[in-house]
Order: structure tokens, then sequence, then C-alpha cells
């Protein structure tokens, strides 16, 4: 088809040029907002974060991304990432690494623009350093 070949890049010489293929880069995971009963069991996962139960806490931690995927960016950005940075004050070192460990995952539920939420982040990193 010409108009197809028309709008392949050419070389300056006119022949088609041999352009790198990059792959598109992975769409964000699909935020489906929890029933209301998910929203106390979430709820009480929260609450396990400043549980005196270690076992409590580690749970609460491990569900970091269904928490943040819960909220929405907004409050993740306005609460979550407030309420994280006074639990990683946690002594025990299994609550501190479970928090390290599940907050990647929670990136991608804190909006489209890392300014909104960078600060918040560095500084929940920096106490769990």
């Amino acid at each position: 088809d010409g108009a197809a070949a028309a709008s392949l890049p050419l070389s300056p010489s006119g022949e088609e040029a041999d352009a790198p293929i990059v792959p598109a880069p992975a769409p964000p995971p699909a935020i489906v907002r929890p029933h209301p009963a998910d929203l106390r069991r979430l709820s009480a996962l929260v609450d396990g974060l400043r549980s005196p139960d270690p076992a409590r806490r580690a749970e609460g931690a491990a569900a970091l991304p269904s928490i943040a995927a819960a909220l929405g960016p907004r409050r993740c950005v306005d609460e979550l990432l407030p309420f994280l940075r006074g639990v990683v004050d946690d002594e025990d070192e299994g609550i501190l690494a479970a928090v390290a460990g599940r907050l990647p995952a929670c990136v991608p539920y804190l909006g489209a623009d890392p300014r909104g939420y960078l600060r918040g982040l560095c500084e929940i990193l920096e106490a769990l350093a």
C-alpha cells in the first residue's frame, strides 16, 4: 500500500530506515474499587499497622498495595503516606522490611504526577534507611 509505505521512516538515501523497535510502557494496573465489606477489612488492616501484635502489623504491611488501591491517589498522598511515616518508627525490623518490600507496589496507586507524592515517599524511605 502506497500510503503505508509513505509513512515509514526513510534514511537520507530514501530507503527504509531500520528504526529500533521500542516496546510500549506497561499500562498502570487497573484500579478496582473494593466492595464496602472489603473496605472494613482494609480498615482493619490499616489499624493493624499500629497494633502491638507484630503479626497484625505484618499483615497490614503486606496489604499496603490493596490499601493504596482502595484509597485512590488523593487519599494515598494526603493520608496513607503521612500515616506510614509514623508507622516506620516501628522497632521490629521484620515490620520495617515488610513495609519497605511492599512500598514499591503502592507507587502505581499514588497518581500520575510524582511531584505530588515524591516528598512523602522519600520521607518514608529515609526513615527506613
